[in-house]
């Protein structure tokens, strides 16, 4: 594998009064930029010399949109596109019979649903459901009975 990036020439001609021809080769190592970790994920690096990778995950609850593998190139720079984690989403949840939906935020990963059941003035019961890292929400729908 080749890890420098050479400059200048690599045939020189000695030319007449002892002077030579072109610029002396230079080498330097191809090294790629930094990178750092998404929110709410990871990445770990192998090296950011030519050849070596860069392995992206999300945290529980996100789902890694990208190339999850990078490596970096003979030009420096990495191969593929740096992703994102995104919170998981919930699919929505349907309002109660007889009763009201409260979510907390848009029905992403740990966000709420609380179901609340109303008699007049009255709380008859309520039920909360969690949106899980699966994508699901915990529990079952919720009902209530009247007495």
């Amino acid at each position: 594998m080749r890890n420098w990036l050479q400059s200048g020439s690599l045939e020189r001609v000695c030319q007449i009064g002892g002077t030579w021809s072109g610029s002396a080769p230079t080498y330097q190592i191809v090294v790629c930029p930094t990178l750092n970790d998404p929110a709410n994920g990871n990445v770990n690096l192998s090296g950011d010399t030519f050849g070596q990778t860069a392995e992206y995950t999300c945290n529980t609850g996100f789902n890694l949109v990208g190339d999850s593998l990078l490596t970096c190139g003979p030009e420096g720079q990495w191969s593929g596109n740096t992703p994102v984690c995104e919170a998981v989403q919930c699919p929505p949840v349907g309002s109660p019979v007889n009763g009201s939906l409260l979510i907390s935020g848009t029905g992403i990963y740990q966000d709420s649903a609380l179901s609340v059941f109303e008699d007049g003035f009255n709380l008859v019961c309520m039920s909360e459901r969690v949106c899980q890292s699966s994508g699901t929400w915990s529990g079952s729908a919720a009902t209530c009975q009247s007495k």
